[in-house]
């Protein structure tokens, strides 16, 4: 066994080892905790999500009462440990809270709640991230049935519009770029991003796409047909990389969420939220999975399946039900134990211990009873994952053959020591080039152990020099190079020994030997004619040796 294959499997098992902690036991939802649970506390990270979801309507609409209700609460929820806070932009019905030259802003407010939200926002040292319901707009489906989803029976919904719709699209995008272009939001918040279940849609805007892509297939396809459903998954994952793409252009620092349905199977083939993919191609920041209940078992079952979903490529923000939990027998210590699961569970998942990275609260409306538990799990102060700006950190690479002995077409396989604290890498790639190339080829590396990352290069004729570099990066955007401080790390294949120099050599030598028989044989008289002879074949030899070290071209 190779030392570089030592060292992986010692990192490995050293990993392991260091990922292993202390799970709590699950109980039924309403179930008294026992005395000894009760003591349980665990630490608090250092870095945790730990926000909280916010109405506007939870406040008066009075211009002069709810600007201090707004200060009060968000005072509040500094006190209580909280660290960002989602602001509803626009609601289910369609109705905008904040100065919108482009919709419908609500009548009872004609001054700007999230100018004031995002003010106070910042005075207390708490993120806001506006929060907006995408496909449920009530207001636009009542009055524009044309824009609106239909079922499978051709029931034209009055609740939700399709994002198959290009105005749909385009008024939805114009509503979030105003808000990222005229506010110093630091995230957007997408709510209601999916179809309301597998019956829709079928309008007309998505038969005629459908027949665009599909046309060997019928119309209208069943609810289940496993094409219909991805189809309808790319709409909206197509908006969410549209949306990602208005906000890099405004400000790269605003971070992009979504609400997703807590059960994978649920949200991905019944609501068409393909977070997976979200998560793979890196466009979303974190995701906030609704796990609504008040049963600690089903909570931690439908935690654990986002985890495994997710594949540690982005960020996870538990949703906790507040409303739900005080259905609990003891609902403080309901909220305990969820909050300790979200710290304490652990997934592996493709040989990386995962787990989440912090809680979001449902809602404001709900947290008053809670409000003590909630500065007791959030008694010391923590910053938000999704803002760190830590780099990966990046590994001597192993090259294995070395550089020293690469045969002529040999794979080399590179591998490499890859960390991100406190979030977690979700691409590793290989760039390597050829003689000097200025093209890059590329390769994303396959994770072989918790930090550690392996790669192929091919094998290439000999004499040919190959430079490769790798670049990392993590789940929030955050992207390192090694480079061999900008030389790259360079190998060159060694030069082939061919079969026909070898036969040409032996030539030599036998001819050589007869030469040297024959001179004994011969007169003195012939020995100057002959070592002449000797010399010439010595020469050629030499000649041919010197070939053998000399690369082509």
């Amino acid at each position: 066994m190779r030392i570089e294959s030592l060292i992986v499997l010692t990192l490995c098992a050293t990993l392991a080892i260091s990922f292993i902690s202390v799970v709590p036991l699950s109980h039924a939802g309403g179930a008294a905790p026992d005395e000894s649970e009760e003591l349980i506390f665990y630490k608090e990270p250092e870095c945790e999500g730990r926000g909280i979801w916010v109405w506007a309507e939870s406040f008066s609409s009075d211009p002069n009462v709810e600007p201090m209700q707004i200060r009060d609460a968000f005072h509040n929820f500094s006190e209580a440990g909280l660290n960002f806070v989602l602001f509803l932009v626009k609601d289910s019905g369609g109705w905008l809270f904040y100065n919108s030259s482009i919709g419908p802003v609500d009548p009872r407010y004609y001054w700007d709640p999230l100018k004031v939200a995002v003010d106070e926002a910042h005075r207390f040292g708490l993120e806001l991230h506006a929060w907006f319901c995408v496909f449920r707009d009530i207001k636009v489906a009542k009055e524009r049935p044309d824009l609106a989803m239909v079922n499978s029976t051709g029931h034209v919904s009055t609740e939700w519009v399709c994002p198959s719709k290009p105005k749909v699209r385009k008024y939805l995008k114009s509503l979030i770029e105003e808000v990222a272009s005229r506010y110093s939001v630091d995230g957007i918040h997408l709510d209601y991003i999916r179809f309301p279940n597998r019956t829709y849609c079928y309008c007309e805007d998505c038969r005629r796409s459908w027949l665009e892509e599909h046309p060997e297939k019928p119309w209208p396809p069943n609810s289940t047909d496993p094409s219909f459903i991805e189809f309808r998954q790319k709409l909206i994952t197509s908006f969410i990389e549209d949306v990602q793409n208005t906000l890099k252009g405004i400000n790269p620092k605003i971070k992009l969420s979504a609400a997703v349905f807590p059960v994978p199977k649920d949200a991905i083939n019944n609501r068409m939220q393909n977070y997976p993919e979200w998560a793979e191609r890196g466009i979303i920041d974190f995701i906030t999975p609704m796990a609504y209940t008040s049963n600690t078992q089903e909570f931690e079952e439908w935690i654990k399946g986002t985890i495994t979903a997710a594949k540690g490529k982005t960020l996870i923000y538990a949703g906790i039900g507040l409303y739900k939990i005080l259905e609990a027998q003891n609902p403080e210590d309901e909220f305990r134990r969820q909050i300790n699961i979200t710290r304490t569970v652990k997934v592996t998942v493709d040989c990386s211990v995962l787990g989440v990275n912090g809680q979001v609260l449902f809602r404001y409306k709900y947290l008053e009873p809670f409000i003590n538990a909630t500065k007791e799990v959030y008694s010391q102060h923590a910053y938000t994952p999704h803002s760190e700006a830590i780099p990966p950190q990046i590994g001597e690479p192993i090259q294995d053959p070395p550089k020293d002995n690469v045969q002529p077409f040999q794979n080399v396989t590179i591998t490499v020591n890859v960390t991100d604290y406190p979030t977690r890498i979700r691409k590793v790639i290989l760039h390597y080039s050829i003689n000097n190339g200025t093209s890059w080829n590329t390769t994303v590396m396959k994770q072989v152990c918790q930090n550690t990352y392996q790669a192929t290069i091919p094998g290439y004729q000999y004499c040919t020099w190959v430079t490769f570099k790798i670049e990392a990066f993590d789940v929030v955007g955050n992207n390192a190079t090694k480079d061999n401080y900008g030389l790259g790390y360079t190998y060159h294949v060694i030069p082939e020994f061919q079969t026909i120099h070898i036969g040409l050599l032996l030539a030599l030598m036998t001819l050589t030997i007869i030469f040297g028989i024959k001179a004994e044989k011969s007169s003195r008289s012939h020995i100057k004619s002959t070592n002449k002879n000797l010399k010439l074949s010595h020469l050629k030899m030499k000649a041919t040796l010197s070939l053998h070290v000399t690369c082509k071209g």
